[in-house]
């Protein structure tokens, strides 16, 4: 582990010294976009964290270029609840249709500690802006690996019963039969619960530290047992990354997969609509 050098001359010189077969970059996001460039000219596959830019567009204009290439060193995005045994044995109990055919669902997204510019306020449309910027990527990744593809979208600011700007919401519809909607609170706020799939028959909650599979008499069977950010889950995630780099396993996430999260995000941003909010009538409420 080491700090990123200011000039990219400086960290081309410390990767090629220390002979690295692969590199995780996080930290800083004004340093995540040249790292990423510089790591891929070195040849090196890069977990990185998101977003990778400060600009989605030129996010986007990265991977695009990425894929018209061809072959590339993985890039990969650091995304632990890929790995969480409770969220994996959900997703496998939803694939099977063990739910039902068709369902909603509600992701009350973790929120981590990123600051928004100073100038921002929780009443200005650019926190909504700011929040679908750092936690959009991982809201439309997350709804995409449990139901598949984004059919449509629609997000706006969440506004209290005493009027203030708290969240975003975006209303989801999916390829499937599947809608729903993701909650992303300002940084600084947790929350225990985080998915909630109700399908045509049963249901399933996943939360930080404990799930539940709830069948249609409402009783609750104890799911997995680590919850979804145990330490087994970041492991995980370790161990994938360094079977990408060794070659015994393909990447789990392609550009083309990276590209289509970021066009999710663009369009996010795009129906925000300033000063455009709903009023917020509870986790399970509707908009």
């Amino acid at each position: 582990m080491f700090d990123a050098p200011e000039h990219p001359e400086d960290f081309v010189r410390l990767v090629r010294a220390r002979r690295l077969n692969g590199i995780v970059l996080c930290g800083d996001v004004s340093k995540r976009l040249y790292l990423t460039r510089k790591t891929g000219e070195e040849g090196l596959p890069a977990m990185v964290e998101m977003p990778i830019s400060s600009d989605i567009d030129t996010a986007g204009s990265l991977f695009e270029e990425r894929l018209q290439r061809g072959p590339n060193p993985a890039l990969l995005a650091i995304a632990p609840w890929r790995f969480a045994p409770d969220l994996q044995l959900a997703r496998g109990i939803l694939q099977g249709g063990m739910l039902g055919e068709s369902g909603t669902f509600e992701i009350a997204l973790p929120a981590d500690p990123l600051p928004l510019p100073e100038a921002s306020s929780a009443d200005a449309p650019v926190a909504a802006a700011e929040l679908i910027q750092n936690h959009g990527w991982q809201a439309m990744e997350l709804v995409r690996h449990l139901f598949g593809d984004v059919a449509s979208l629609r997000a706006a600011r969440l506004r209290s019963a005493t009027g203030a700007s708290e969240r975003v919401g975006i209303l989801v519809r999916c390829t499937g039969e599947w809608s729903g909607r993701v909650c992303i609170g300002p940084p600084g706020r947790v929350s225990n619960q985080w998915i909630t799939l109700k399908g045509s028959e049963d249901s399933i909650e996943l939360n930080r530290d404990d799930s539940y599979f709830i069948n249609h008499e409402d009783e609750r069977t104890r799911l997995g047992g680590t919850g979804c950010f145990g330490i087994e889950t970041w492991q995980r995630l370790a161990n994938a990354f360094a079977d990408v780099v060794a070659k015994r396993t393909p990447t789990w996430m392609s550009e083309a997969e990276l590209l289509r999260t970021v066009e999710l995000v663009q369009a996010a941003l795009m129906s925000l609509g300033a000063g455009l909010a709903w009023k917020d009538r509870g986790a399970t409420g509707a908009l």
